[in-house]
């Protein structure tokens, strides 16, 4: 089974070992800088916001997700954001506590949000907001919400 790798760094560039099919899957390879680093297990001293990881056969994301919650699930908030796609952030990031802060900021109440998803990264938001609505091809976990 193969699984590609993909970070972010810290000033919001992809980073991979290699430039692959899969990195191009990604809109934001058409507008974010990529960099190329070799080997990821040989890089020392670096940090990424946020981790994902490819593979087509989404049975093996499926698969991968309860492990990586299993293994990590105390440390990174893990979600399966497309069929093919697994999310690593830091626990307590997610698109609801982006939300909330924004919310607060504005000074705006949750009810008088609308948000609009359509995978599992999306469920915690569409609960927070107050009127939150899945898309029909969404995820069966956002359209629970």
């Amino acid at each position: 089974m193969l699984l590609y790798l993909q970070l972010y760094d810290e000033q919001n560039r992809i980073v991979v070992d290699t430039i692959l099919p899969e990195t191009k899957i990604d809109p934001d390879f058409y507008t974010t800088d990529t960099v190329e680093l070799g080997d990821l297990r040989k890089v020392s001293g670096f940090t990424s916001p946020k981790m994902m990881i490819y593979n087509f056969d989404s049975t093996v994301i499926d698969k991968l997700i309860p492990y990586l919650k299993e293994r990590w699930g105390d440390r990174l908030y893990i979600a399966q954001s497309s069929p093919y796609l697994a999310e690593m952030l830091n626990k307590g990031v997610n698109k609801r506590s982006a939300l909330e802060r924004l919310t607060a900021d504005l000074g705006i109440d949750r009810s008088e949000v609308f948000a609009c998803g359509d995978s599992s990264n999306d469920a915690e938001m569409l609960a927070f907001a107050g009127c939150g609505c899945a898309v029909a091809n969404g995820m069966d976990v956002t359209k629970a919400q």
